[in-house]
């Protein structure tokens, strides 16, 4: 007997991802579940006893989108602080800081990002001397797009007590100038030493940074986040699911440090409910593209003597695997270059690591042929964010040469039959997931005119729109071991959708964007 309304949803053109039933014109949704899903006269039963008809207009119907990868405390943050991505120049990044920097409160840092030095030509970095120049003596520390190089000025580096005797810590670098002075650029996890400085949002503050995220994905088509998360982050979000306030699903990653607290505690992966769960342990390999610290085989084209950082010994990787393996958690490893990622898959294969246990790796971004290979073989899960390749192949050639051409594989990982899920990586590109479709279907059109070598290169990698799609769906939901549950519009899984004002699968290439 159903005690929810039953709504009956009809007159639409549903994808619904389901290889039995690919295509369909109703769904019937009773307590937040699929009831049925199917022609308008196969639901005929439903229309005479819906407590509410819900007319589609013939509009595209697509599962929820399930972004793999997010940072939801930093992305609703930027919502919130002063968001730097459209700067084009150092003295407009100036004037930006400078009015920012007016608004706040004294003794309140001024803290953000997403600035892009490869918007004003790729030099320079912006510098100490330029934040001391917009902000005086307020600290402040900025975070590039990337998310692995920030910039602070020399309040915020005397916080965190950095001088030029301060030693680079593990697995980051502290830049220095030509006297040996910090220039206020902090590589990957040198900015942790500053960022541990800065005074800590309150719980009310914190709720309105989660708020702010969860409703803008739902406000872009995404119902479900996999989330980079502290434990403190992860009791609010707990907070807000038991008072109903949560708009998404979402999927908790916990950083290494947090491992032992999980083992102690017996939390297994995919452990949770319908609105909330745990079980991710997030490492890294290398660093960054963007940052001059992605791990490759030979050295970078502009520096012949340098191949990048392993932000962690391969003793230490072996080992932190082999304890999250162990545990029954899930490993989500990051891994940039391609000698990154042969490492991790060297490890895994090492380790027996079960593809029961949805092994992944984080942005997958180079990879050898070999390695697409073993990736299939190993059942190791590939989660991409094709959105970056729309900013790092503009540049990435200058960086890596022909490398390029085994940056993005998402054709050859497809027909290798490696399994991948879709994100973003928010706030490091948008959450929006239009962009990652024209990504994943369509850079090559919008790299011709600023890259036409890497646009020729990317050519052969791109997949359908549908393909996308069920990747931004179905393979996010088996990553996280929740195809079960949703990814597909199949009776009994989750009523997360959404509706469309254009259909992605016809329209032109440039209408992606502004669907």
């Amino acid at each position: 007997m159903l005690t929810a309304p039953l709504i009956l949803y009809e007159n639409g053109r549903i994808w619904t991802g389901d290889s039995e039933l690919p295509w369909a014109e109703s769904l019937a949704v009773a307590n937040g579940r699929l009831l049925a899903v199917g022609s308008r006269d196969e639901l005929g039963w439903v229309a005479r006893r819906a407590d509410r008809v819900v007319d589609l207009g013939g509009n595209l119907v697509l599962p929820g989108f399930n972004d793999a990868h997010v940072h939801a405390y930093e992305g609703g943050k930027s919502l919130l602080e002063i968001d730097l991505r459209s700067v084009k120049s150092l003295e407009d990044l100036k004037q930006r800081v400078k009015e920012h920097s007016v608004s706040l409160r004294e003794g309140e840092w001024l803290t953000g990002g997403n600035w892009d030095h490869q918007n004003w030509g790729g030099h320079p970095y912006p510098d100490r001397h330029v934040l001391d120049e917009a902000a005086g003596c307020r600290p402040v520390l900025l975070f590039r797009v990337d998310w692995h190089v920030a910039v602070a000025n020399t309040a915020a580096l005397r916080a965190a007590g950095i001088r030029r005797d301060t030693p680079d810590p593990p697995g980051g670098e502290i830049e220095r100038d030509e006297h040996g002075e910090p220039t206020g650029i902090l590589k990957d996890t040198a900015a942790e030493l500053v960022l541990a400085r800065a005074p800590e949002p309150d719980d009310a503050r914190l709720e309105e940074i989660f708020l702010a995220a969860t409703g803008e994905a739902t406000r872009l088509g995404v119902t479900s986040l996999q989330d980079n998360v502290t434990p403190k982050h992860f009791r609010i979000y707990q907070k807000l699911a038991r008072e109903r306030k949560l708009p998404a699903r979402v999927s908790c990653w916990f950083p290494l440090s947090n491992l032992d607290d999980l083992v102690d505690l017996g939390i297994q992966r995919n452990l949770g409910g319908s609105r909330l769960d745990l079980g991710t342990v997030k490492l890294f390999a290398d660093g960054s593209l963007g940052a001059g610290t992605a791990y490759f085989f030979e050295p970078y084209a502009d520096r012949p003597d340098y191949r990048g950082l392993l932000l962690m010994s391969r003793e230490e990787l072996r080992e932190a695997l082999s304890r999250i393996s162990q545990a029954g958690l899930q490993a989500a490893v990051h891994a940039i270059g391609d000698a990154a990622n042969a490492l991790v898959l060297d490890l895994f294969e090492e380790l027996g690591v079960a593809e029961s246990e949805r092994p992944r790796i984080e942005h997958a971004q180079t990879l050898r042929d070999e390695d697409v290979q073993r990736m299939a073989r190993l059942g190791v899960v590939a989660s991409i964010q094709p959105v970056h390749a729309m900013d790092d192949l503009r540049w990435a050639r200058e960086k890596i040469g022909e490398r390029v051409q085994q940056s993005y594989r998402l054709r050859s990982l497809l027909e290798a039959g490696v399994r991948v899920a879709m994100g973003t990586d928010w706030p490091v590109a948008s959450l929006n997931p239009m962009l990652g479709l024209e990504a994943a279907s369509f850079r090559h059109l919008r790299l011709k005119e600023d890259a036409p070598l890497t646009a020729e290169a990317s050519a052969s990698e791109m997949i359908s729109v549908e393909e996308a799609v069920r990747l931004y769906t179905l393979g996010s939901a088996y990553v996280q071991d929740r195809d079960g549950v949703k990814g597909t519009l199949t009776p009994g899984k989750f009523a997360d959708f959404v509706v469309l004002d254009r259909d992605v699968f016809t329209c032109e290439p440039e209408e992606l964007r502004h669907t």
